[in-house]
């Protein structure tokens, strides 16, 4: 029966007109990740005070106006390439042999930094990042996830028998990790994969249980 005044059957769930569809088009994550690597590319080649999103927009085949859609300043861009590098994360887990575990881990990490764009940006980004409070969190950010998930695997590693029981994992997470990001960040030259394997064993030898 026809609601009061209206002369129209009520509406239904299966009358009802569909909800208004979002205007725009859909964002595509091709041009996401166009954006991204040339983001670092560039971070890597000029630094980041001398990053310009017009040189990004050219680099990534897109416009000045599709990157600012998606992010709205330069800080915004970078901090969101970060954060997807911290996302495609080298694998870390406790698989009952810590000693290969660890070596998978430094082996990995080395071979993610030596050569590639990341590698080449990350000691500018580590030296501006005092200059700009948002750059300097999420640069930090980095590090803060690395040491969780390492000290994870150790933690487990503890409770498998395969390290003390009084192992400092704190102290034992700046052993493996300082090393390559020293030669990264100050010395200077490649990550050599065969050293890391010996930083693992060196340290591994004053915290295996006797």
């Amino acid at each position: 029966m026809p609601e009061p005044g209206t002369g129209a059957p009520p509406a239904s769930s299966a009358t009802a007109p569909p909800a208004a569809r979002r205007r725009g088009r859909p964002r595509d994550a091709r041009a996401d990740g166009a954006i991204l690597d040339a983001t670092v590319e560039l971070l890597g080649r000029v630094g980041y005070s001398s990053l310009r999103i017009d040189d990004v927009a050219t680099n990534a085949g897109v416009s000045k106006t599709t990157i600012y859609r998606r992010w709205p300043s330069k800080v915004a861009l970078v901090v969101a390439t970060l954060g997807e590098f911290k996302l495609a994360h080298v694998p870390m887990h406790f698989t009952g042999d810590i000693a290969a575990d660890l070596e998978s881990i430094l082996v990995n990490q080395y071979a993610s930094l030596d050569g590639s764009p990341f590698g080449h940006a990350l000691p500018g980004l580590v030296a501006e990042k005092h200059a700009d409070p948002a750059l300097a969190e999420a640069v930090d950010a980095l590090w803060v996830d690395r040491r969780a998930r390492l000290e994870r695997v150790l933690a487990e590693a503890v409770a498998a028998g395969q390290l003390r029981a009084d192992a400092d994992l704190d102290v034992l997470v700046d052993l493996i990790a300082g090393p390559g990001y020293y030669r990264l960040l100050v010395a200077g030259g490649g990550l050599d994969p065969s050293k890391a394997v010996r930083y693992v064993r060196a340290i591994l030898d004053g915290a295996s249980p006797t």
